[in-house]
C-alpha cells in the first residue's frame, strides 16, 4: 500500500487496533505515532489510544483485585477453619491462595507492561 494513501478503517476498527497493540505491550505513544502516519489525525490517534491504555489498564486492575481477593479469600477460610477447630480436623484452601496469588502475578505483570 502506497504510505500516501491513508487507511480507510472506521473508528470501531482504530480502537479495536489500538486495544489489541496495547495489550501486547506495544506503548501507548508508538501506536498513536503508527496511527498518524497511516492517515489518522493526530488528535482522533490521541483520543483512541488514550482510550485504550485506560480501558487495558482498568482491566488489569479489575484482574489484580478480584485475585487477591480470591486468595484472600481462601486465608480467611483456612485461618478460620483453624481457629474453630479446637484440635480437630481443619481446612486449608490451598487452591484460592495459588490460583488467586499466580493471577495476581499475572495482573502485576500486565499493568507493568502498559506503557504510554
Amino acid at each position: 500500500m502506497n504510505e500516501s494513501e491513508p487507511i480507510n478503517r472506521s473508528r470501531r476498527q482504530w480502537e479495536a487496533v489500538a486495544r489489541t497493540q496495547v495489550s501486547k505491550g506495544e506503548s501507548g505513544t508508538s501506536v498513536e505515532a503508527e496511527f498518524v502516519k497511516q492517515g489518522l489525525d493526530v488528535h482522533s490517534a490521541r483520543t483512541i489510544v488514550d482510550e485504550a491504555v485506560r480501558v487495558a489498564r482498568s482491566r488489569a486492575v479489575r484482574l489484580l483485585v478480584g485475585s487477591a481477593s480470591f486468595a484472600a479469600l481462601g486465608l480467611f477460610i483456612t485461618v478460620a477453619s483453624y481457629s474453630t477447630a479446637n484440635g480437630g480436623t481443619y481446612l486449608i484452601w490451598y487452591g484460592p491462595m495459588i490460583v488467586g496469588g499466580i493471577l495476581s502475578l499475572v495482573a502485576l505483570i500486565r499493568l507493568m507492561n502498559i506503557q504510554r
